[in-house]
């Protein structure tokens, strides 16, 4: 991984002058900005994205922030892993039994609500959103609730490095930015773990921000820093975590890349 950290660095720590001026303008910059703001509070939280996704600008800063790539990038992955969900669902949904899907560092679970949004009615659905932020799982019990889905999806507040909380038996398995912070042995413990508890067939469906125009900025005044990774390493995590049938691409904005797959034949038999 040592690789992969000497990358970032390279590629987003601005220099020592730049850092300084930054730190001593956070505190103006979050005055002007709610999603800056959110962002030194708690950078990368559910809440920063909640902002992204709502996308509703009070100040000029906030319009810049969010009519930018990255959060441009970030809307659709949403709606891409949520579509992606939908039409695995439709292509395994069974009469004699719920598709599980499951989402680890999920926050609220927009994913796997809008893929529940968009099925038909016929098609059964329990999935289990994990997270470690009481108020997160709060927060999607809210919003399953508000969408009439409560029924269809049970948060679970738990480290999903704690094997105990990944349940067994899944179809389709979402990490949706939980990598964007781990390294490349961490990450390939946590997809190997995840494809453990796949059922025969199942598939992980998985997003990891690479390296894009407002990286430096995110890090300087968001204080944001991220293990960015281009297709070729996302497709590395998943061969080396036991995946096959590996599909990885970009979306429009080439912000974030998108990356599906399967447990391997022998893998899943060991």
């Amino acid at each position: 991984m040592s690789g992969k950290r000497e990358h970032r660095n390279r590629k987003c720590r601005p220099g020592l002058i730049a850092r300084l001026a930054a730190k001593a303008g956070r505190p103006i910059v979050a005055r002007l900005s709610e999603l800056t703001r959110e962002s030194l509070r708690q950078p990368g939280s559910w809440r920063c994205l909640e902002i992204v996704y709502r996308n509703e600008p009070k100040t000029l800063l906030d319009r810049f922030w969010l009519s930018s790539r990255a959060a441009r990038g970030a809307r659709n992955r949403l709606q891409i892993l949520a579509e992606e969900l939908g039409a695995i669902v439709r292509n395994i949904a069974r009469k004699d039994g719920p598709v599980r899907l499951l989402s680890l560092g999920s926050g609220p679970g927009h994913e796997i609500l809008g893929c529940i949004e968009q099925l038909q009615d016929g098609v059964v659905v329990e999935a289990t959103c994990v997270d470690r932020d009481p108020e997160a799982i709060e927060c999607g019990e809210s919003l399953a609730l508000h969408k009439g889905l409560a029924g269809c999806v049970r948060y679970v507040r738990g480290d999903v490095f704690n094997t105990g909380v990944l349940p067994s038996g899944q179809d389709v398995a979402v990490l949706s930015g939980l990598l964007d912070y781990l390294d490349l042995k961490t990450a390939v413990s946590i997809l190997t773990r995840v494809r453990e508890r796949l059922a025969p067939g199942g598939v992980v469906l998985l997003a990891n921000m690479r390296h894009h125009g407002m990286a430096s900025a995110m890090s300087m005044l968001g204080n944001w820093h991220l293990v960015y990774r281009e297709p070729r390493e996302v497709e590395r995590l998943l061969v080396e975590s036991g995946y096959g049938e590996i599909n990885v691409w970009l979306e429009s904005e080439k912000v974030f890349c998108i990356g599906r797959g399967r447990p391997r034949l022998e893998t899943r038999r060991s």
